[in-house]
């Protein structure tokens, strides 16, 4: 038998295939010679010859052989049968080419204080943890008709977007770490089935009673550690509490999968239809899979979409912000300290646009037509992604406007110059909504 090599092991199925077919017709390896097939196995002048070692091969009349016609034919569609069945598996993903795109993923979820795989939402992210920072030098040094339309927008909506973008990045980040784990577990499954069919055909052929039993296929299991465990923390926006139902859902969807796949059959025509079965039991498990995250990953880009506020802060339009007025009042330092903990917010924020951007080109878990989902979880992953970036991007730029909107009010009650407050009011305005996500 071979090691892991599923086209050697394929030939070796092949061969022990047509034994039982023609032990079947009571012809086996002759006792002096197994490269050829005699009746009972003794009788020379009924002599065929026998598949190589790799299955290739055999079915014609062999040396002292008096009667019959070649049985090559039954042989080539006895081959034909196996590969119809097992073709499609030879050539399967092994997940490397989710390394990257899952790191960007994580990297973004992680500065937002969220993880896909054991984890979950929190309040300990960088962006948190400064955006507190900003609240509480604000409620305690800062007063003025300013103050509530700026926390409101760059404190409380800011962080509905950190949640809300953390949780969707933490969705994709699972996407991309099942698809690892799935194919590396389908391999393996792939080669315990066919070994279980190569062993049960090889008893057939020698007309042993074969021991047939389940296999416990390895994806049933495989996503255990990579699918969303996101949990609700602190004042996550509804849209946040959707995703986080969401990933529920979907883990609910991948532990119910088909865990066994079993190798049966009383003649080598039942044992290889149960082959079939059994490779489509794993498919199903599979597919079964992909469509739970794709169900999961679709749900999500509508609720981004029809919730954009709570992802994107380009999209959630500042109460009215009048500048500095009479009643504006300014502890010593409160400037500098908000000034540096927006710096953090914006860099933050750009270390994750950054590292988010550019979703793959190409499909990284390619394989062969009608193995698990429709181009597996690729299209949805692809367009979550997109849409994550860009409202990255948008909530970028947004947060770098309220940082000179903050530091030109500051200037107007520090210098009380007419120009300041003509940059304010120009500031202010630029802040309008921007509709088009430009997707």
């Amino acid at each position: 038998m071979p090691g892991n090599d599923l086209s050697e092991l394929v030939g070796f199925m092949k061969r022990a295939a047509i034994d039982s077919f023609m032990a079947e017709q009571n012809y086996k390896p002759h006792f002096c010679n197994e490269d050829y097939y005699s009746l009972w196995g003794l009788i020379p002048d009924s002599n065929y010859s026998r598949p190589d070692e790799n299955g290739r091969g055999g079915g014609e009349p062999f040396q002292f052989a008096t009667w019959g016609e070649s049985m090559a034919p039954s042989f080539d569609g006895i081959r034909e049968t196996i590969d119809g069945h097992v073709r499609p598996w030879l050539i399967l993903p092994d997940g490397s080419k989710c390394t990257v795109p899952q790191g960007k993923a994580t990297a973004a979820a992680t500065i937002f204080g969220a993880s896909a795989i054991g984890g979950s939402i929190s309040d300990n992210g960088a962006i948190s943890l400064a955006n507190q920072s900003i609240k509480d030098v604000t409620d305690s040094k800062v007063s003025g008709t300013f103050t509530p339309p700026f926390l409101d927008k760059y404190y409380m909506q800011l962080g509905m977007v950190t949640y809300g973008i953390g949780a969707a990045s933490a969705i994709l980040e699972a996407n991309y770490a099942a698809q690892a784990e799935i194919w590396k577990a389908a391999e393996k499954d792939v080669f315990a089935i066919c070994t279980d069919a190569t062993e049960a055909l090889k008893a057939k052929a020698g007309h042993d009673s074969a021991q047939f039993g389940k296999i416990t296929l390895l994806i049933a299991t495989a996503v255990a550690g990579a699918v969303v465990t996101v949990a609700s923390a602190g004042t996550a926006a509804p849209a946040v509490t959707a995703l986080i139902l969401l990933s529920s859902a979907a883990t609910a969807t991948v532990s119910a999968v088909e865990a066994h796949a079993t190798i049966s059959g009383s003649s080598y025509t039942e044992i290889l239809a149960s082959l079939g079965e059994a490779l489509d039991t794993l498919n199903t498990g599979i597919t079964e899979q992909e469509d739970a995250f794709n169900t999961m990953m679709g749900a999500a880009v509508n609720t981004i979409e029809n919730e954009l506020f709570n992802f994107n802060l380009d999209a959630y339009n500042m109460k009215n912000y009048s500048g500095a007025s009479e009643t504006f009042r300014m502890l010593e330092g409160a400037d500098e300290q908000i000034q540096l903990d927006m710096d953090r917010v914006a860099t933050a924020l750009s270390s994750a646009e950054s590292g988010l951007s550019g979703p793959p080109a190409d499909n990284p878990t390619p394989r062969a037509a009608g193995i698990g989902a429709d181009n597996g979880t690729h299209a949805k992953a692809q367009e979550l992604h997109t849409l994550l970036a860009r409202c990255l991007t948008l909530t970028r730029a947004e947060y770098e406007r309220g940082q000179q909107l903050f530091d030109a009010t500051v200037q107007d009650y520090i210098n009380s110059e007419a120009a300041t407050t003509e940059v304010i009011t120009r500031l202010a305005a630029a802040e309008a909504l921007t509709e088009d996500m430009n997707l």
